[in-house]
């Protein structure tokens, strides 16, 4: 059954209180009009016009900034980008997260799998299931009104704890040009945090 990957819209974010230091790891869960919507779990620790310092990863590149805490609900956080945006090269890749469950085609077999992160080299997947490094899968992936089916080879496969489940991490295969091409404009299409990136190359 095809999956709407354009769920993936969760970036890894770093925030620290400018007051007293304090952590606040997180997920970006949208961009809009120069806000960050933020899910935290410290999120009612902090408090309308407390200044953070964020940084979030996208493609091997780190922006930071700083930000102003705009709206506090349970979790959820809005905050105000302000000042400069900084943006450095990184061996850091960012990898959307998510926790949703597709079936993975290999050879004539199919395998449920639980997709854990996609980003521009491949994917990280947790299943039941044992694959050997080497293995050819694929994912259909749908964009838009179109879909198509991309190629991952796996990397690795290591299970959790004894607990029964593999996590299985997989290169994108992408000695297909077109596909190749139609995989990266999904994956950097619609991005929350991208108009930091535009907002500072303008």
């Amino acid at each position: 059954m095809p999956m709407n990957l354009s769920i993936f819209k969760t970036y890894r974010i770093l925030l620290s209180r400018e007051s007293d230091g304090g952590l606040f790891p997180g997920f970006v869960l949208k961009s809009e009009d120069g806000n960050l919507f933020v899910r935290t779990h410290d999120a009612h620790t902090l408090m309308v016009g407390d200044l953070l310092q964020g940084s979030i990863v996208i493609h091997h590149k780190k922006a930071t900034f700083t930000g102003t805490v705009a709206s506090v609900c349970e979790n959820e956080l809005g905050l105000k980008v302000s000042g400069q945006i900084d943006i450095i090269d990184t061996p850091e890749s960012a990898r959307r997260t998510s926790g949703s469950f597709q079936i993975a085609k290999v050879d004539n077999s199919q395998f449920r799998v639980e997709i854990m992160d996609i980003a521009l080299e491949g994917v990280g997947l947790k299943t039941t299931y044992k694959f050997d490094p080497g293995t050819v899968l694929t994912l259909e992936i749908v964009h838009g009104d179109a879909s198509f089916e991309m190629p991952f080879e796996v990397r690795y496969c290591h299970e959790i704890d004894d607990s029964g489940f593999y996590k299985v991490g997989c290169r994108a295969d992408t000695r297909d040009q077109v596909l190749s091409l139609k995989y990266l404009l999904y994956v950097q299409a619609d991005d929350p945090i991208q108009e930091l990136f535009d907002k500072k190359t303008a």
